[in-house]
C-alpha cells in the first residue's frame, strides 16, 4: 500500500481522532488533524478550522528563508521584468541595477524578496539582526534605495559589516588555500608526498637502469632480509640514510605503505604514460618516419618495438622509442593493424608518416603483401619503404665472417660451451 495515499486518505466516520483533536476534511478531500487549541483560535477569529490551520502554517513558513537562495555565492538573479506590487497606488518591483556596489544582495524568485547573503550565512545564533534580510525577505520596493532606508540602511548596519567581513575573510582563505581544513592537513599532506616521492625515486632508478625489482619476498616487514629484491633493499637503504623519511615512515598506516608489486607496476605505467606524452609533444605536428622491428618471445607472441624519427625544434634528427606492443599473431595484416593502432593510441596521426623502415624480410618488405605495402593500402597513399641500414650492416658482417673458417670455428666453439 502506498503510504502517501494512506496519509492523504480522508478519515471515515468510525475513525475517532481522540478526545483533544478532531478530524477535518478540506474541500479538496485531504484530511488533517486539528488540535483543540487551533479550533478555539479559529472560533475567536471567526474563521473555519481549515483556514486557521493554513494561516498558522503560512505564518511558520514566513520565518524560513526561501529555498532558491545562494549556497556558496549570492543568487543575483537578473530578469528583464520582475514581479510588481502596488505601493501607494503605484506598481513597484525589484531592479537588477541594485546589485551594483552591493555584492551581498541576492534575490529570491520564489519569495519575490531581497536577502543579504553574508547575514544569512554568518549571523550569530540568537542575534538581534533584522530578519527582513535573513528570514522573511525584504520587499518594500518603494523605500528600497532611499537614503537611510531599505538597502542603504542595511548596508551601513554594524551587523552587516561584521558578516560581510567574515564572508570576505572566508573567500580569501579559500583562494589562498588556507582554509581551516587545509591548515590542519597541510603538514600531513606534505609528509605523505615526501614519502611517496621517495618510493617514486627508487622505482625510477631501477627502471632507467633496467634492473629487476622483486625478490623472493616483497613484504614491507622483511625489507632488511636477504632475497627481498632490489626495490625493498634500496628503499630500506634510503630509510637508513634519511632520518626525515624514517620518521615519516613510522606514522604511515600499514595499509598505505605503497611498496607492493601492484603499486610498483601502477607507478611504472604512470611513468610510461608520461614519457609517451612527452614524446608526442616533441613530435607535435611534424612529419615522421616509423622504424618497426621485434622478435618473437618463447610464448610465440610478437614483441613489436615502434620507433619514431623526426626533426625537433632545433632542426636536429631525433629518434624516440614510442612503445613496445605485443601481438598474438605475426602475420603482415596483424602487424600493420598493430602499428596503426599504437600510433593512434599514443596520440600521433598515422597520416603524418612520410617513410617506413624495416628489415629485409619479405614479411616486412614484401612489395605485394608485406607490411610496407599493406600500410600504404590502409592509409591510401604512397609511403616510401627504406631497408634498415643497421640490418644491412649486420648482413654484410655476417656474410664476411662466414667466409673465414677460423671465425666459424670460434663461434661454433662458443656456442657449444
Amino acid at each position: 500500500m502506498d503510504i502517501r495515499r494512506f496519509f492523504n486518505k480522508p478519515r471515515s466516520v468510525s475513525e475517532d481522532p481522540g478526545d483533544g483533536d478532531r478530524a477535518c476534511v478540506s474541500e479538496a478531500g485531504c484530511s488533517y488533524a486539528q488540535t483543540s487549541e487551533e479550533i478555539d483560535s479559529a472560533r475567536e477569529a471567526n474563521v473555519s478550522p481549515a483556514e486557521a490551520s493554513r494561516q498558522q502554517r503560512s505564518s511558520q513558513q514566513a520565518f524560513e528563508p526561501a529555498g532558491d537562495l545562494g549556497i556558496d555565492q549570492p543568487n543575483q538573479v537578473v530578469k528583464k521584468n520582475y514581479p510588481s506590487s502596488l505601493f501607494s497606488g503605484k506598481k513597484r518591483s525589484f531592479h537588477s541595477a541594485w546589485y551594483t556596489n552591493r555584492d551581498w544582495l541576492e534575490y529570491s524568485v520564489n519569495a519575490d524578496a531581497a536577502y543579504c547573503y553574508p547575514c544569512r550565512k554568518f549571523r550569530a545564533p540568537g542575534s538581534s539582526m533584522d530578519s527582513a534580510f535573513t528570514l522573511n525577505g525584504f520587499s518594500d520596493w518603494k523605500h528600497a534605495v532611499e537614503m537611510g532606508k531599505g538597502l542603504n540602511k542595511h548596508a551601513a548596519s554594524k551587523e552587516n559589516m561584521l558578516c560581510a567581513t567574515m564572508w570576505k575573510d572566508k573567500e580569501m582563505r579559500i583562494a589562498t588555500g588556507r582554509e581551516v581544513s587545509t591548515l590542519v592537513n597541510a603538514e600531513q599532506l606534505q609528509r605523505n608526498r615526501y614519502y611517496l616521492s621517495s618510493i617514486v625515486d627508487v622505482i625510477e632508478f631501477l627502471a632507467v637502469n633496467h634492473l629487476p625489482f622483486r625478490g623472493d619476498n616483497d613484504s614491507y616487514a622483511s625489507m632488511s632480509d636477504d632475497g627481498c629484491g632490489l626495490f625493498l633493499s634500496m628503499f630500506e637503504y634510503t630509510l637508513r640514510k634519511d632520518p626525515v623519511l624514517a620518521t615519516i615512515a613510522q606514522s604511515i598506516p600499514h595499509n598505505a605503505r605503497y611498496t607492493s608489486h601492484e603499486i610498483q607496476n601502477e607507478l611504472l605505467d604512470i611513468m610510461s604514460t608520461m614519457v609517451t606524452e612527452h614524446i608526442v609533444t616533441e613530435v607535435g605536428e611534424s612529419f615522421y618516419t616509423i622504424k618497426v622491428d621485434g622478435p618473437r618471445d618463447p610464448t610465440g607472441r610478437e614483441n613489436i618495438s615502434i620507433v619514431v624519427r623526426f626533426i625537433n625544434e632545433l632542426y636536429e634528427p631525433t629518434e624516440r622509442l614510442l612503445t613496445i606492443a605485443t601481438a598474438d599473431q605475426g602475420d603482415a595484416a596483424t602487424l600493420t593493424d598493430t602499428i596503426v593502432e599504437e600510433l593512434s593510441k599514443a596520440g600521433l596521426s598515422p597520416r603524418r608518416i612520410i617513410s617506413q623502415v624495416y628489415d629485409g624480410a619479405s614479411l616486412m618488405s614484401g612489395k605485394h603483401r608485406g607490411v610496407q605495402k599493406r600500410l600504404q593500402e590502409k592509409l591510401q597513399r604512397d609511403i616510401p619503404y627504406v631497408h634498415c641500414f643497421n640490418h644491412q650492416l649486420h648482413l654484410v658482417v655476417s656474410h664476411a665472417l662466414a667466409a673465414e673458417q677460423a671465425v666459424l670455428d670460434f663461434f661454433s666453439t662458443c656456442h657449444i660451451l
